[in-house]
């Protein structure tokens, strides 16, 4: 289980299915049974509320923000965000990463050039795109653009995966390969 902080009033929380069958929860229960939802939201509030201290942890919205064959990604979006501490002088961007932004992850180089010609293809990018490198997996950052959420997400699918990973994460443990052109200089120079 992994919890983590993405915007002031969101968390991201992430389980696997393994830690979920160790919880008592079945795959039968889970798909038949709505009850286990309600009482893993209720798990996933009480935990990030010890985790960061929060006070009055009530209502929530919970999206299913991935779902693969190893673990569920959920967004944990909090009631009231005047409830949640932050250091003074941060302030939440304009630009929202979770809406804006789509990362995908993939085992070679070759299958992320594969995917920036495709999408060159499809439609003129000059969106923002930035490539990583982290645990030998390489890590697409591109902004979504003018392109449909389905469109693009089952674009991306065909030669890699959605990462769990933030954007946040990558800047502070992977390694920047390509800042902000990522998918022009891919094209330009493969």
């Amino acid at each position: 289980m992994k919890l983590e902080r993405i915007a002031l009033n969101q968390i991201k929380y992430s389980i696997s299915f393994d830690e979920l069958s160790f919880k008592g929860m079945t795959e039968e229960e889970m798909l038949e049974e709505p009850y286990v939802w309600d009482a893993l939201f209720d798990r996933m509030l009480d935990e990030a509320c010890r985790m960061y201290d929060l006070e009055n942890c009530e209502a929530m919205a919970v999206e299913i923000y991935s779902m693969n064959s190893n673990e569920l990604v959920l967004i944990l979006t909090l009631d009231d965000e005047d409830m949640i501490d932050s250091p003074i002088g941060i302030h939440e961007p304009d630009i929202d990463f979770e809406k804006d932004f789509v990362i995908f992850t993939f085992d070679t180089i070759d299958d992320c050039i594969s995917l920036s010609k495709r999408l060159s293809d499809i439609e003129q990018i000059q969106s923002i795109s930035s490539l990583y490198i982290f645990k030998n997996q390489y890590y697409l950052v591109m902004m979504k653009g003018n392109m449909k959420q389905e469109s693009l997400l089952a674009l991306g699918e065909e030669y890699g995966e959605r990462s769990t990973y933030t954007w946040a994460y990558l800047e502070e443990y992977g390694t920047s390969i390509i800042d902000k052109t990522a998918i022009q200089t891919l094209i330009a120079n493969f």
